[in-house]
């Protein structure tokens, strides 16, 4: 039995989905909120979940040949890097440790090459090796370009990007996977789901597999409009919210559910 952990659900639900389309039923997850299969081959976990199993129930681990950590390096972090110290520490003698670490390469020299050719502010922080901020939109297109091809050459990296803001993150953490976790957690259906953006960090979330009815304002960058209408979305001829207002407006009457729109203070 091999165990696999991931340090956010909305991770260990997206390695749930991957592996369970490769390996079907061999397939099993636990999270503080969802179990699926706990006796399945391969199980995937939130590491809080694999340390709590070690003190609480280390009898479920006898077993377990492999545990494999995803996203190590969050042993550095300050707030929740006990967790992987004591899962590491704690974890029983006979199973085998796989340790994972997403590496950037050629970082420090990445960050040089873009502050000798542009005016942005490259920068660090707890929850990325990698931050940016543009002087100005066009110098942030730029750029952006630039660091999509360079995520291209390394697994499971992606650029975040809003308005002249930009930093790395796992391609698996986006306003997409969120969504489809908050879909999850309500037992929505995708035909009840309106989405609007604006800007880039919201492309992954304006998919008709995550929403029925896709939107965005005037002010929506132009990648997003594109996206938008590219899939029959509505895009309104107003900026900002009152924007997503139209387009409320729209999908009711579309839907046939103007009273509902009627039910709503004025927003115009």
């Amino acid at each position: 039995m091999i165990v696999y952990t991931a340090p956010i659900k909305a991770l260990s639900n997206q390695k749930f989905r991957d592996f369970r389309e490769i390996h079907g039923d061999e397939v099993g997850i636990m999270t503080g909120d969802v179990t699926i299969n706990p006796s399945a081959s391969l199980l995937i976990m939130t590491t809080e979940v694999f340390r709590n199993t070690i003190f609480e129930s280390p009898e479920r681990l006898e077993q377990v040949s492999f545990v494999v950590f995803d996203e190590v390096h969050y042993l550095d972090d300050p707030e929740r890097g006990t967790v992987w110290e004591e899962s590491i520490l704690y974890a029983p003698g006979h199973i085998r440790i796989v340790a994972l670490s997403a590496t950037i390469p050629n970082i420090e020299q990445l960050a040089g090459w873009i502050r000798q050719r542009f005016s942005a502010t490259v920068y660090e922080d707890a929850f990325s090796p990698f931050c940016l901020i543009a002087s100005s939109n066009g110098e942030a297109d730029a750029i952006h370009h630039f660091l999509n091809d360079y995520c291209s050459g390394v697994p499971q990296l992606a650029v975040v990007r809003n308005d002249v803001y930009a930093r790395f993150s796992h391609h698996a953490y986006n306003k997409g996977t969120a969504l489809a976790e908050l879909r999850r957690r309500l037992g929505v259906e995708v035909d009840e789901v309106f989405a609007a953006g604006d800007h880039h960090n919201d492309l992954p979330m304006l998919s008709l597999n995550l929403a029925r009815w896709l939107a965005a304002p005037s002010n929506a960058a132009h990648a997003v409009k594109e996206a938008v209408r590219r899939q029959q979305g509505f895009v309104s001829q107003y900026p900002h919210g009152e924007g997503v207002a139209d387009a409320l407006e729209f999908v009711c009457r579309s839907a046939g559910r103007e009273h509902e729109w009627l039910s709503l203070p004025t927003m115009r």
